[in-house]
């Protein structure tokens, strides 16, 4: 879990899966893109509060299964 300070603040992001030799591809999703967007290399990018809504959770997937880790991003602007 982190902190964005400012409106386009980016920071990549990466999910580690056990075990080890886990391989396939992450698929990356934002509880709420209005606030905090998620591309498919894992930038986050802060784009502000709606609604009173300052956060957003961050979740990585590996596809085709229903491993998945999440992070909570929120916006302090």
């Amino acid at each position: 879990d982190f902190t964005l300070s400012s409106a386009g603040e980016k920071v990549t992001i990466h999910a580690t899966f056990s075990p080890a030799n886990s391989v396939g591809y992450v698929t990356w999703s934002s509880s709420n893109p209005e606030v905090v967007s998620v591309d498919e290399t894992g930038t986050v990018t802060g784009i502000g509060r709606t609604n009173g809504v300052s956060s957003a959770t961050i979740t990585a997937t590996l596809t085709g299964t229903s491993i998945s880790q999440s992070c909570t991003v929120r916006c302090s602007f």
